[in-house]
């Protein structure tokens, strides 16, 4: 697995296929944004006030206080939201998929496909974060040694077809080759995720303190940042097979 070649190839591909890559991923934020403001209005964006504790509060008073700000709502709907996403980051790896290996995009094809597989894409998801957040609690290294381990989990499921068996491949895959997708993922993340941080908030800075502005900006980030890393797992994912 070469880390120059996966970056040469992702954002080569990305350039070659910047409408549709971006079209898919910016449609499919845009709809999950819409959902939000239509079932919890614009203000579910904003950001939430802390809470308001003192020093002279009780541990009863202290607890009320955290409760005060919890939104039952907003918890349900950020669990069905990571749904949809899982469903729309199924659509851009199958994207990527085809587009590497020079075929024609069948789009009604990937929504079929990903609707279909959308319980084991969001469980078996939630599974691989479980085991991150347990590594994590081990110094940190053993959390980002599992995302290694499951980084091409997405694309076993939907470009193989695995579905619910997905878990015992996609270790056998990565086996011998995680601490160089580990680098290739903190030598594309943290830099990317710095950019768009800047472009971010500069445009929101354009846009004052308007509560749509910021909705705006945070879609289009959105949006680029799901093409990129789908179109980087799958190239990843590409040289894994052929490495096989």
């Amino acid at each position: 697995m070469n880390i120059g070649t996966i970056f040469s190839n992702t954002f080569g591909l990305l350039s070659r296929n910047f409408l549709l890559f971006f079209t898919l991923s910016f449609v499919g934020t845009l709809l999950v944004a819409f959902l939000q403001i239509a079932l919890l209005g614009m203000d579910s964006f904003a950001p939430a006030p802390p809470p308001e504790i003192s020093d002279d509060m009780t541990p009863e008073e202290v607890s009320a206080a955290m409760m005060a700000g919890f939104d039952g709502g907003l918890l349900l709907w950020n669990f069905f939201s990571q749904i949809l996403y899982s469903v729309l980051s199924a659509v851009l790896h199958l994207a990527a998929w085809d587009r590497i290996q020079n075929r024609a995009p069948r789009i009604a094809d990937y929504v079929g496909l990903s609707a279909h597989m959308v319980l084991p894409l969001f469980f078996l998801s939630v599974a691989m974060g479980i085991l991150m957040v347990i590594g994590f609690f081990f110094l940190i290294v053993p959390g980002l040694y599992v995302f290694a381990m499951f980084a091409v989990l997405v694309p076993v499921i939907v470009v193989e077809r695995r579905g619910w068996g997905a878990f015992q491949p996609t270790i056998a895959l990565t086996h011998g080759h995680r601490w160089k997708i580990l680098l290739a993922y903190l030598a594309l993340g943290i830099p990317l995720f710095l950019v768009l941080a800047i472009v971010g908030g500069a445009f929101s800075a354009a846009g004052g303190d308007a509560l749509g502005a910021m909705i705006a900006v945070n879609v289009v980030v959105s949006a680029l940042f799901l093409a990129i890393f789908a179109i980087f797992t799958t190239e990843i994912y590409a040289q894994l097979r052929a490495a096989e």
